[in-house]
């Protein structure tokens, strides 16, 4: 494998990794509004590949519906 590779496999490991962490944040503190903005946050400057758009897109409705509830 070259260096470059290596380098890319590490780099994803890491990303899965903190995917990982935020939505077990999100898992964890389901009420907490902090968790979506940071999770939406990262989320939305991943390539589409990922695939995080639609989480990004749920994360940011569940953000409007809570400071529309008045629960922020």
């Amino acid at each position: 494998m070259a260096n470059s590779e290596k380098k890319a496999t590490k780099v994803l490991k890491w990303v899965k990794k903190g995917m990982r962490y935020l939505d077990n944040l999100v898992e964890s503190y389901p009420e907490t509004k902090d968790v979506y903005v940071w999770r939406s946050m990262t989320y939305s400057n991943f390539p589409e590949i990922m695939g995080a758009r639609s989480i990004v897109e749920k994360d940011l409705e569940i953000l409007r519906e809570g400071d529309e509830s008045g629960n922020w």
